[in-house]
């Protein structure tokens, strides 16, 4: 006889638990040997297998599951998306020389007003700026003076938000400025560039001998997020201090020499007894006249290699440079724009385990020539209104206006210009782009 494994009175067959609603000779529900192979309450078309299913094999667990990740990846998107929609900021450049065009060394206050919330800014350049207060911003070696703001995140219409900004300068004594008012560049997105004036009033001390404070405003003009407005401003020659300084208070007296030729007659004729006092005081000139002749002396070393020379926190770029045989590239006439990264950032390079070789004059080619742009003059205010700047070597390199980098180096020192081309200096070496 065989041995029937369902059959509950075969003492060698498993005891199976009898099921009061079944037969006692029916097959088990869900018995592996069940030739049918379905428990006895399941339904021909499979439903109630499909309720047995666990919950990961279940059609509607996978339709929810492509639900979320799809609303996961729209996040993802949408966050994105507002992340590089960072706000623009405005940029003022002043270029200060003396009245021989030699860039001058000195320090402007500026002050940000906005229109809505005077604590709706933060200043970006200087760095060190604690907005709404004013900034101190002192002129690099090129004698530019650079104020960079921008609005707080908090502002709700970012490229609507507008400001103003005045700024002053303290004037050392018996120094004038050429006029009283500069015509500056704008660019505002994508308008053609147009120009905004740059109004100055000179507030003149009653001692000769003290320093005079002039006040510079754009009149009438607000600034908006992504404006650059470039301006230059020169002292006037040596002897006209109370002609520039004085121009509104000076107006009402210059009038009566006008209207009385007759009596600046006698006082010329007095003019020489007194021609004997200011013959010494012009004596000064003739001795600063030399003076002006000392630019020439160092004309030469207004190339971008004269530049890079004069300053000693870049005497590793010039040693590369000649390692790699640049130095003409940089020293003959062109139009080069050059980011030059300065004794710290080599010091870090070579620090790192993946430096470079710099014993190599290729490898150092290579990596100068990703610093260089032989082919245009970039100053800072064109430089940020890039997304990328081309180079010599490998890819362009990124830019973040916002961080003030260029492939990823935080830009230290802008403008230093020469009759060559303009360097940057950088805070760290750009990588070759690929």
């Amino acid at each position: 006889m065989t041995n029937d494994p369902t059959n509950a009175n075969d003492p060698t067959g498993p005891v199976v638990p009898a099921d009061p609603a079944a037969p006692s000779d029916a097959a088990v529900p869900g018995d592996p040997l069940d030739p049918t192979g379905v428990a006895a309450d399941a339904t021909p078309d499979g439903e109630d297998e499909a309720a047995d299913m666990p919950w990961y094999k279940k059609p509607i667990t996978w339709i929810i599951a492509a639900v979320v990740v799809a609303l996961v990846a729209l996040g993802l998107i949408l966050a994105l998306s507002a992340g590089d929609d960072d706000p623009s900021f405005s940029l003022v450049t002043i270029d200060r020389v003396d009245d021989t065009g030699s860039p001058l060394e000195t320090e402007m206050i500026g002050t940000v007003r906005a229109t809505s919330n005077p604590e709706s800014f933060r200043w970006l350049t200087p760095a060190d700026g604690n907005a709404p207060e004013p900034a101190l911003s002192r002129a690099n070696s090129s004698g530019t003076v650079t104020f960079r703001w921008a609005p707080t995140d908090a502002v709700a219409e970012q490229q609507e938000w507008a400001s103003t900004l005045i700024l002053t300068e303290s004037l050392p004594a018996n120094t004038s400025l050429a006029a009283a008012s500069f015509e500056c560049s704008l660019r505002r997105g994508e308008e053609p560039d147009t120009t905004v004036t740059l109004s100055i009033s000179v507030e003149t001390p009653n001692d000769p001998d003290a320093a005079s404070v002039a006040t510079y405003t754009f009149e009438n003009f607000e600034f908006l997020p992504a404006d650059v407005v470039a301006c230059g401003v020169a002292n006037g020659p040596p002897g006209t201090t109370t002609t520039t300084t004085s121009t509104p208070t000076t107006a009402p007296t210059t009038v009566p020499p006008t209207t009385v030729p007759e009596t600046t007659v006698p006082e010329t004729t007095v003019a020489p007894t007194t021609a004997p006092a200011p013959t010494p005081t012009t004596a000064p000139p003739p001795t600063t006249a030399p003076q002006t002749t000392a630019p020439p002396t160092t004309a030469p070393a207004t190339s971008i290699m004269g530049v890079l020379e004069g300053r000693a926190d870049l005497s590793t770029l010039v040693g590369l440079i000649d390692l790699a045989g640049l130095r003409d590239d940089l020293s003959n006439p062109g139009t080069t724009t050059l980011f030059a990264p300065d004794n710290a950032a080599f010091d870090a390079l070579l620090a790192s385990p993946d430096a470079p070789d710099v014993t190599d004059p290729a490898t150092v080619e290579a990596l100068l020539l990703a610093h260089t742009n032989l082919s245009e003059v970039l100053l800072a205010a064109d430089v940020f209104a890039l997304a990328e700047v081309p180079v010599e070597n490998g890819g362009a390199q990124p830019v973040d206006a916002g961080a003030g980098t260029v492939g990823g180096a935080p830009i230290v020192d802008t403008d230093l210009t020469a009759d060559n081309g303009v360097v940057h200096v950088l805070g760290a070496v750009m990588p070759v782009q690929p």
